[in-house]
């Protein structure tokens, strides 16, 4: 039942661990169980991730840190493109929800940026089975463009936008 965290410190930014571990909230709305709300201390909060980002790393995604680093995931035009890419021409939202519209399938996208480091997202979007291989994620074969505007649109993404 529960998620695979053996490369969660290469997927999950720290922020979003910390009010996760605290108030857990619904990531994959079709599943039934989801993890109670523990009381754990922020002294442990920061050793939990510690030890994912040193741990439960993995150096593909890693490895992207620098070709992120060089994207334009901020630019207006960029997000707008990867919108289109989301909602027309790659249909993500019969799968995903995002803002409570759109499918039950996949996880909700809504603030994907608050909780996803972009490395992780750049390399799933380039291929969702190499990193979960139980992933029912289409494999598009997606340029490299089409990654940089949907990630931007991703991770841009606000609840209520």
């Amino acid at each position: 039942m529960a998620t695979d965290l053996s490369q969660e410190g290469s997927r999950v930014k720290k922020e979003w661990l910390q009010h996760f571990m605290k108030a857990p909230d619904t990531i994959r709305p079709m599943l039934e169980h989801r993890m109670p709300p523990f009381k754990i201390p922020d002294h442990d909060v920061e050793t939990i991730f510690a030890y994912f980002r040193t741990t439960l790393v993995d150096d593909r995604v890693e490895d992207l840190a620098d070709s992120v680093g060089k994207m334009t995931l901020n630019d207006p035009g960029v997000i707008l493109l990867g919108k289109k890419l989301y909602y027309e021409k790659y249909a993500c939202n019969a799968c995903h929800q995002m803002n409570l519209k759109g499918g039950l399938i996949g996880p909700n996208l809504t603030e994907i940026g608050q909780r996803l480091r972009t490395e992780w997202i750049d390399y799933y979007l380039h291929d969702p089975k190499a990193f979960v291989k139980r992933s029912v994620e289409p494999v598009y074969k997606l340029t490299d463009q089409e990654i940089e505007e949907l990630a931007a649109f991703l991770i841009n993404s606000k609840e209520g936008s």
